[in-house]
């Protein structure tokens, strides 16, 4: 169901217009997600497709003991949950010098990848040596 309303809500957008958005920048991403409502659907369906990739590629790596991130199981890893909590984090990077010059050249998978990486860091298994997620006390 969700993936027909995603499709609808592109409908309206020419193929011309979707292949500007072939490489979507952290400022393309920042400013799909604070524009209208047509943009937000655009965005939402950029970071779903850019989430299914991360999810495989992390449970790839999760296998050999080595993910990018590992959130709690009961974590919204939705891009209608992510797509806010990206914007707010552009928007810090952009409150710094360094990384707001290099906003327009890093995709926004890449900010979603260290955004992910840092706000759920993996630990290592003391017993395997694997990463794991952290350990939460009962």
């Amino acid at each position: 169901m969700l993936g027909v309303v995603a499709a609808l809500a592109l409908a309206p957008i020419l193929p011309s217009q979707a292949a500007q958005y072939s490489t979507v920048t952290a400022a393309d991403i920042e400013s799909l997600l604070n524009g209208p409502d047509q943009d937000k659907s655009v965005a939402t369906f950029y970071i779903a497709g850019v989430m299914d990739a991360l999810s495989l590629q992390n449970s790839m790596l999760e296998e050999q003991g080595m993910p990018l991130f590992c959130p709690p199981e009961q974590e919204d890893l939705r891009a209608v949950t992510l797509g806010p909590k990206l914007a707010e984090h552009i928007g810090e990077l952009r409150k710094r010098a360094r990384s707001k010059d290099s906003l327009g050249s890093i995709t926004a998978g890449t900010i979603l990848t260290v955004m992910l990486s840092g706000e759920y860091p993996c630990e290592i298994d003391p017993q395997g040596g694997t990463l794991v997620p952290p350990t939460t006390a009962p």
